[in-house]
């Protein structure tokens, strides 16, 4: 048979869960046992019922002439702890990150970022995400430190792939004395 006072006790923390939308962030709960006062508990529920706070500073929606992209983000939970951030590219693998880090994307074109975080109670927040393109092809670096003595240098090693996308080239001539 359950005793009066854990009835009381039920019907209590009923109402405080029912109405946890007024409470948002926090419910308490405060048990006294009016037969024993000097053993008197006080436990604490809290419920989390927010994500973590995910912002994603970097990438950008933009157009980068790299292949290095940073990652940088911020995340908190003011509920509970931060469990675990991760991110894929294109809908592809997870990977997960420990910290802002710079990935490498393996080829020119467009690329979809998402980017997401969970806290130690299982919520997810998946709001964050940018489209961002990469046309890393148009910078090349020539390095070329051979002096011929002749008026012409060969620039023939840089095949036609190579050269498709240059819409400026600046060529810059050091003194030679």
């Amino acid at each position: 048979m359950i005793k009066k006072r854990t009835l009381l006790f039920l019907l209590i923390f009923t109402v405080l869960i029912i109405f946890s939308s007024v409470f948002k962030d926090f419910i308490s709960a405060s048990i006294f046992d009016t037969f024993a006062v000097s053993q008197v508990t006080t436990p604490t529920v809290t419920l989390d019922a927010y994500p973590p706070d995910l912002i994603l500073d970097s990438p950008t929606s933009t157009n980068y002439s790299t292949k290095l992209i940073g990652i940088n983000y911020s995340v908190s939970d003011s509920a509970s702890s931060v469990d675990t951030v991760w991110y894929n590219l294109d809908g592809g693998s997870n990977t997960t990150l420990t910290g802002n880090t710079t990935i490498t994307v393996s080829q020119r074109g467009d690329y979809n970022f998402y980017i997401y975080a969970n806290d130690t109670v299982g919520l997810v927040n998946d709001t964050e995400s940018v489209t961002f393109s990469v046309n890393a092809s148009r910078f090349i670096e020539v390095n070329f430190s051979r002096f011929d003595a002749s008026p012409t240098t060969n620039f023939s090693a840089l095949n036609d792939s190579d050269l498709e996308d240059i819409e400026n080239l600046t060529l810059t001539i050091n003194s030679f004395g």
